[in-house]
Order: structure tokens, then C-alpha cells, then sequence
């Protein structure tokens, strides 16, 4: 087993201080697009979301401005809440930063717009190598339309001292969809076919259906009987072994309550990219292909299914709780063992876990341990007034000395390849083995598309209904599909 990190304080070393010095961190407004400065030398400003990547970009830019002193770099910071409405603004406006940060849902419509520099042809194949699923979630008809910054390869996160208690063997959780496949309850998965080309359920979801607000789950009891898993899944025993109820009883023991959970096994349902993408994956189907959602599949059904009983039926998951804690809070507050997550949450379970917690492979499917994956790029506003300078910090936010910081200060791993090594020491040097991350068969890229921001809007709250029991299955993924796809037509 790997050497559990145990909580060190805070973990403010993760973040790095802020560094006042030429390559300084602004509120977003305060810089405009690259022009010349009274000196002569030219200004250029990157947007980000995240604090700590800008103090680790303004030490990066102290590097790149000894070597290019005519160019000034300054970095703004636009919460998350209200990046994407800013970008839209602002590039309407004329005011949008002369490069910005961009994920995989968010950067396809302004490329589709002629708003993005055409980085392929900016900066050729002269340059340092970038991480592959990153560069096909930034690559569109041939053309790559960022620098890939970070990415966020999955893992799964495990309570040290829950899973030394029960004797789970985490480093090779497997799961087989024959174990959810085989249901008939709140779930509805079929049972009779595997084509993963089959067309979707036909049938439309009645007017009566009660509208979903993330509430409770049904009340009743409503567990299965121990009914044992496929020969080849051993997820749904270990998620057994690892809830229990308020007198301390294991799901798998006689007796155990499921109204009165104290602590639960895996989480199934938080994170759609981590989990259901990537179990999607696993089973040989997709969240999207061909540029629509299309997880409506008889291998979706199957997908799905196994999940939504863990929820459901075999109660070894939380429930969806609107207004209730994250999967990460329930993770780190000591409620649930196993967190099946990104790269993304290792800053805030290093900050918060109230006891040892490590890291292990992510659980494998079918077809190997394959995960979803998103990514960060950096992408040029077509509109600055001095490109060459745009594309000179590009060209130095696409190279391992660009990415050292961000790597070194353990803000996520790099796309760029030859920064990993910094990141993977960081956080050794934290205690925490962060080589589960890159134990993966294979990467996909997170759905990508310009209107496919409004797609996921659209299909997370009928995945809700479906996850608290109050639509089967088939007819839930049928009828999320569609709203998914309608509402990403132009």
C-alpha cells in the first residue's frame, strides 16, 4: 500500500505565495489587449479562473521576461462562477484579454467564431511535447486552437484508515456491468443486449412524472438481498464492506439499516465526467460521438444501471441531496471511503481530510482503466494588436520551462510532458503518491463542441430523476439524450 499522507496543517505550500514583482497578478479590467508600452516594449495579459495557477504563472513570467525583457506579462483572475460570461462580454466589447484560459466545453464556439489565433499555424511543430488528450480536446478540423496548460487524469481517492479496516484491496477494483445489468427496480436496466450501436429506448416519459428538485431518495427499504456480483467485479463487494450504518454494521452484515447510514462505499453519481463518462468508457460507449450525446445505448443502459443501484439499490452510494455536501466534503469529512475523481480535487482533500487518505488506480471496466479527461488550454484572442507578442508567451506557456511553475507549485499536472517529473515531486514531497494518475490504459477527451456547454445543462437534471429512482433508466438516458442534442442546435 502507499505511504498515506497524513494532514499537515494547511496546505498553503500547495499554492505558492504571491510573488509582487514585474509579472504581476491584477483583478480582471485592469490590463487590456497587447500594445505598446511608454518604453516600447509590449504588454500582453493572460485570463485564468484559479488564484493559485496566476501566482504560479507571475513566477513564470519572471523567467520568460529575462529572456524576452520586451515583453511585459500580467495576469487577471475571473472567478469561475463568472468566466464565461465575462469572456463573452468582453470579447463583444473589444476589452478580452490578449490570451485566455479556456476548458474543452468552453473554447469550440469562439474557434467556430474566428475569435481564437490559429495555434497550429502560430506556433508549428516546433515545440516542446504536450500531453495527447489534451491536444485532441483542443483540436478541431485539423486545427489545434490552444496550448494545453493542465489536465485532469482520474483517480480514486480512498480513506486510509476505512479501507485498512475492512482489508479492501483498492489498487485493483474492478467493475462488471452484468452486476447492474441484471436489475428490474428503480433502475429499469434491460438485460438483453450489448450492442453498443443499438438505438435508443423509443418510449416518451409520461406528463405525471414527478419533477426532480435533487431531493431524497425513496424512503422505503429498498436494498437487495446480497445479491452477488458478476465473477469479475469486485467494486460492488468492496462499496459492501465499506458502508455501514449508525450502529457500525457493514452492508454486507445482517441486519444493516440503510436509513441510518453513517458512512458510504463509493460515489456513483457526482462527477459525470470522472465516473459516468469514464464507466461509459470502460464499456466500450461514450457520453459523445460523431459531435452528439450518445449514451442512450444498450451498453449506457448497462452503464447506468450499475450505478444508479449502487444508489438505489444497494444504498452503498449517497444520494443526490439538493443543497447537501459534495462528494469531495463527504470525502474529507470521514462519510465516504472511496472518491473516484480528478487531479482537480487534490488541493482542496489536501486541505481539508480530517484523516489518512492515499491514492490508487481508478476503478477498471471491460475495457481496461479508461478515464475522461479534461484539460486547460491557453488560447490567443484573435483581436490583440500585437500578435508576434501573443504568440511568443504562447509559445512559452506551451514549453516545460513555461509550465515548471505550475507543475513545481502543484497546481495540476501539466500538458506539457516534461514538467510532470516537477509535479509529481511537489506533491511527493507533501507525502502523497500521485502516480495513480497516470496509470491509465487509455485517455478520452472530455465532449468538446460549441454549443456543448448548453447540452450538459440540459441533460444534468433529468440524470437527477434518474439517480434519485424517479425515472427508469432507459427512459431517463432516452429523454436526457434528447434534451442534451436539442439543446445544442443552433
Amino acid at each position: 500500500m502507499r505511504s498515506p499522507r497524513r494532514p499537515r496543517g494547511t496546505a498553503a505550500a500547495v499554492a505558492g505565495s504571491a510573488l509582487a514583482l514585474a509579472a504581476c497578478t491584477t483583478e480582471a479590467g485592469d490590463a487590456g489587449l497587447a500594445a505598446p508600452t511608454d518604453d516600447g516594449s509590449a504588454s500582453v495579459t493572460l485570463r485564468v479562473w484559479d488564484a493559485a495557477a496566476a501566482r504560479a504563472y507571475a513566477e513564470s513570467f519572471d523567467a520568460f521576461m529575462t529572456e524576452q525583457p520586451d515583453i511585459r506579462v500580467e495576469v487577471e483572475v475571473v472567478p469561475r462562477a463568472e468566466y464565461w460570461d465575462r469572456v463573452e462580454t468582453d470579447l463583444a466589447a473589444g476589452e478580452m484579454a490578449d490570451l485566455f484560459w479556456a476548458d474543452g466545453a468552453g473554447y469550440a464556439r469562439y474557434a467556430e467564431e474566428g475569435a481564437l489565433v490559429d495555434v497550429g499555424a502560430a506556433l508549428g511543430d516546433e515545440h516542446d511535447e504536450w500531453v495527447g488528450v489534451v491536444t485532441d480536446l483542443f483540436s478541431r478540423d485539423g486545427t489545434v486552437w490552444g496550448v494545453p496548460q493542465l489536465w485532469d487524469p482520474v483517480a480514486l481517492y480512498y480513506d486510509v484508515e476505512m479501507v485498512e479496516s475492512t482489508g479492501v484491496d483498492v489498487e485493483e477494483l474492478t467493475w462488471a456491468p452484468a452486476a447492474g445489468a441484471a436489475t428490474t427496480g428503480a433502475s429499469g436496466s434491460r438485460t438483453d443486449g450489448d450492442d453498443a450501436g443499438e438505438d435508443p429506448p423509443t418510449e416518451d416519459p409520461t406528463d405525471d412524472d414527478p419533477p426532480t428538485d435533487g431531493g431524497d431518495p425513496p424512503t422505503e427499504d429498498t436494498t437487495d438481498d446480497g445479491d452477488p456480483p458478476a465473477p469479475d467485479d469486485t467494486l460492488l463487494d468492496a462499496a459492501r464492506a465499506l458502508t455501514t450504518d449508525s450502529s457500525g454494521r457493514r452492508a454486507d452484515d445482517e441486519g444493516f439499516d440503510p436509513a441510518a447510514p453513517a458512512t458510504y462505499g463509493f460515489d456513483a453519481q457526482g462527477d459525470l465526467l470522472a465516473i459516468a463518462g469514464s464507466f461509459l468508457a470502460q464499456n466500450d460507449a461514450a457520453l459523445m460521438a460523431e459531435g452528439e450525446f450518445a449514451f442512450a445505448s444498450a451498453r449506457g443502459e448497462q452503464t447506468f444501471g450499475y450505478l444508479v443501484d449502487m444508489v438505489t439499490r444497494h444504498r452503498t452510494a449517497p444520494p443526490v441531496v439538493a443543497g447537501g455536501p459534495s462528494a469531495v466534503d463527504q470525502f474529507t469529512g470521514g462519510r465516504l471511503a472511496l472518491l473516484q475523481s480528478g487531479a482537480a480535487d487534490l488541493r482542496a482533500v489536501a486541505e481539508s481530510a480530517r484523516g489518512p487518505w492515499a491514492l490508487a488506480p481508478l476503478v477498471a471496466g471491460p475495457e481496461g482503466r479508461v478515464a475522461v479527461v479534461d484539460g486547460v488550454a491557453a488560447v490567443g484572442n484573435a483581436a490583440t494588436e500585437d500578435e508576434g507578442a501573443a504568440v511568443a508567451v504562447l509559445r512559452w506557456l506551451g514549453s516545460a520551462d513555461g509550465q515548471a511553475a505550475l507543475a513545481g507549485q502543484g497546481v495540476a499536472p501539466p500538458a506539457t510532458v516534461g514538467a510532470t517529473d516537477a509535479f509529481v515531486e511537489h506533491w511527493s514531497e507533501q507525502g502523497v503518491d500521485v502516480a495513480p494518475f497516470f496509470e491509465l490504459d487509455a485517455a478520452v477527451p472530455a465532449p468538446s463542441g460549441p454549443r456543448v456547454r448548453a447540452g450538459l445543462a440540459a441533460l444534468t437534471p433529468v440524470l437527477g430523476e434518474m439517480y434519485v429512482g424517479l425515472a427508469p433508466v432507459p427512459a431517463a438516458l432516452a429523454r436526457a439524450q434528447d434534451a442534451a442534442n436539442t439543446a445544442m442546435e443552433p
